[in-house]
This record gives structure tokens, C-alpha cells and sequence, in this order.
């Protein structure tokens, strides 16, 4: 009867360090399982900085071709403008010419003639390039929007990967105290464990 108490004790013995190892490994798979989520937690977040990050080169990319195409619409502009004035003036003197050549005084309706001609010309290249100067502050106004936008996706992105990184901390934080209470609660529990088989060991030996 004793020899089998003292065998019972024996296999207590090594179901507790059985046990304990056994609990001792989840316990270090867990934990491991948990850091290996943080850490693509944190890949999560550099790849959203980075995506980002394009996002404002591309736009100001963007902006950049945005206030070059306004700047050659206003030189576009510029030069109709110039070619209606080069005209204008040019039709102006030969209709002066033709009026001299041909005996007409420039007086009354010859004179009203030519005024109107040389007011239609400076209307039209004031029209040319006021158009022209709304083209332009049309594009540059696009381009500031467009990287305004950029920077407010961002500020969001920016958040985004912060709360992702905050969140993959926290989860790395939070695996490590589990780690810790349950390695101490495998360790409670293999202490009483041990305690309990010496005892039994001991009763059983002096029984025998």
C-alpha cells in the first residue's frame, strides 16, 4: 500500500511540472502571437504614412502642372491681346491713310469712324486679358485647393497610423502583463502543485 502512495506522489509530481510546462508554453505562444500582431500593426501604420506621403507629392505634383497651365494661358492671353492691339493699330493707320489718300477730311464721321475703331480694339484687349487673368487665377485657385485637400488627408492619415501604432503598444503592453500574470499563475499553481506532492510523497513514505 505504501509503494503505490509513493508512486501516486511520484506522477503527481511530474503532473505538475507536466503542467507547468504545458502552461508555460501557451503562455509564451500567446504572447508571441500577440507581438506579431503589434508588429504588423505597425507596418499597418508606416504603410499608411507612407501612402500619405505620396498622396501630398502627388499632389503638389498636381499643383505644380496646375499653376504652369495658368501661366501659359495668361501668356496665351498676353499674346492675343497683343495681336488684336498690333491689328487694331495697324487697320487704324490704313484707314487714315486711305481717308488722306482719297481727300477725306478726318472730321465727323471719318474721325467717329476711327475713334471707334481704336475704343472697340482697347475693349477687346482689355476682355482678352482680364479672360486671360481669370484663366490663370482659376488654375493657380485649383492647385491651392488640390494641396489643401492633400494635407487634409494627411492630417487624417497621420491619426489614422497613430491610432494603429497607439493600438499595437497598447496590444504589445497589454500581452506582456498577460504573459506575466499568467507565468505567475502557472508558477502559484506549480508551487501548490509541489507542495501538495510533497506532502503526499511524505505521508506516503512515512506510511510505508
Amino acid at each position: 500500500m505504501g509503494a503505490w502512495a509513493v508512486i501516486g506522489a511520484v506522477l503527481g509530481g511530474l503532473g505538475v511540472a507536466s503542467s507547468y510546462s504545458g502552461q508555460k508554453k501557451a503562455a509564451k505562444q500567446q504572447k508571441a502571437a500577440a507581438e506579431e500582431q503589434a508588429r504588423q500593426n505597425r507596418l499597418v501604420s508606416g504603410i499608411i504614412m507612407e501612402k500619405a506621403a505620396m498622396g501630398l507629392d502627388v499632389a503638389a505634383d498636381q499643383a505644380g502642372l496646375m499653376r504652369a497651365e495658368g501661366d501659359l494661358l495668361y501668356a496665351d492671353g498676353e499674346f492675343n491681346a497683343y495681336r488684336i492691339a498690333t491689328n487694331a493699330v495697324k487697320f487704324f493707320s490704313n484707314q487714315k491713310a486711305s481717308y488722306i489718300k482719297s481727300g477725306v477730311e478726318i472730321t465727323g464721321s471719318p474721325m467717329l469712324i476711327l475713334d471707334e475703331t481704336a475704343r472697340f480694339a482697347a475693349e477687346d484687349v482689355q476682355f482678352t486679358l482680364e479672360k486671360a487673368e481669370n484663366a490663370k487665377r482659376l488654375m493657380y485657385r485649383k492647385a491651392e485647393l488640390s494641396e489643401k485637400y492633400a494635407e487634409a488627408e494627411y492630417m487624417i492619415a497621420q491619426n489614422e497610423a497613430a491610432a494603429v501604432r497607439e493600438g499595437a503598444n497598447l496590444q504589445a503592453s497589454a500581452a506582456q502583463n498577460t504573459y506575466s500574470a499568467q507565468m505567475w499563475g502557472a508558477t502559484a499553481g506549480a508551487l501548490v502543485g509541489a507542495a501538495s506532492v510533497a506532502t503526499n510523497y511524505y505521508n506516503a513514505t512515512k506510511v510505508s
